[in-house]
C-alpha cells in the first residue's frame, strides 16, 4: 500500500527530479512547437516530446497549453525588448547622419535572431482567432517596440532633414515585417531568390533594404539655392 500512495501522490504533485535537469530547454521547444503548428494544433505532449520532459512538469510548471505559451511570449519578448534597448543605447552614439543606418541593421539583427517566434507571431495575427492571444502579443511585444523605436526614429529623421511621404509608424512595421517574415520562410523564399539560400547573405540584403526605406531625399543645397534665387527673381520682376 505504501508503494502505490508514493505512486499516485507522485503523479499528482511535483515531476520526479530527474525530469527537472531537462526543463531548461523546455520554452525553446515550446516556441519551435508553437511556431510549426500553430497555437490549435499543439499539445502538451508534442511539447514535452519534444523538449525530453515528462509532461507532467509542464503542467506543474505552467498549469496549461496557455500558461507555457504566455511563458515563452513573455520570455523571448522580454529578451528582443531588451537587445533592441541595447541597440537603441548604441545608436545614440554614433554619428547623427548615421544613426538611422546603424538601428535599422541592429532591428534586423534583433530579429533575426528568433525565426520561430517570427513564425508564430504572423500564424497569432494572421490566423489566430482568439483574442486574448493577440492582446498578449501586442501588450508583451509589439507595443515595447513600437515605443522604443518611434521616438527614435522620429527625432533622427528630424536631425538628418530625411523627409517621407509615408507614416513613421507604418515606416516602422514594415521594417519589422520585413525581416520577421523573409527569416521564418527563408526555405519558401530560396525556391524563387536565389541570395536567400544563404543566411548571411539574406541577411545583408535586407539589412540594405530597410535601410534605403529609410535613406529618404536628403535636402540638396544646390535646390534650395535654387529656389531661393528663383523666388528673388520673382519678387524683383
Amino acid at each position: 500500500m505504501k508503494q502505490v500512495k508514493e505512486v499516485t501522490e507522485r503523479k499528482r504533485g511535483r515531476p520526479r527530479r530527474g525530469n527537472e535537469q531537462n526543463a531548461e530547454g523546455l520554452l525553446d521547444a515550446a516556441l519551435e512547437t508553437f511556431a510549426a503548428f500553430g497555437f490549435e494544433q499543439t499539445s502538451m505532449r508534442s511539447i514535452a516530446t519534444a523538449a525530453g520532459v515528462d509532461v507532467a512538469l509542464i503542467s506543474y510548471r505552467y498549469g496549461s497549453k496557455v500558461g507555457i505559451w504566455k511563458a515563452t511570449v513573455t520570455e523571448v519578448a522580454r529578451e528582443t525588448v531588451e537587445l533592441l534597448q541595447l541597440a537603441v543605447k548604441r545608436a545614440e552614439e554614433q554619428a547623427e547622419a548615421d544613426r538611422i543606418d546603424f538601428i535599422s541593421s541592429e532591428m534586423v539583427e534583433v530579429i533575426w535572431r528568433r525565426p520561430h517566434f517570427s513564425k508564430l507571431l504572423f500564424s497569432e495575427i494572421l490566423t489566430g482567432q482568439d483574442e486574448e492571444r493577440k492582446n498578449f502579443i501586442e501588450e508583451a511585444l509589439a507595443r515595447p517596440f513600437f515605443e522604443l523605436l518611434y521616438p527614435f526614429m522620429q527625432k533622427n529623421l528630424i536631425l538628418t532633414g530625411r523627409q517621407h511621404s509615408f507614416d513613421t509608424r507604418l515606416g516602422i512595421l514594415v521594417s519589422i515585417a520585413i525581416p520577421g517574415l523573409l527569416s521564418s520562410t527563408q526555405e519558401f523564399t530560396g525556391r524563387l531568390v536565389e541570395v536567400a539560400r544563404q543566411d548571411d547573405s539574406l541577411r545583408l540584403e535586407i539589412k540594405q533594404v530597410v535601410q534605403s526605406l529609410w535613406a529618404g531625399p536628403e535636402p540638396s543645397p544646390s535646390a534650395e539655392i535654387l529656389r531661393a534665387r528663383g523666388a528673388g527673381r520673382v519678387r524683383g520682376s
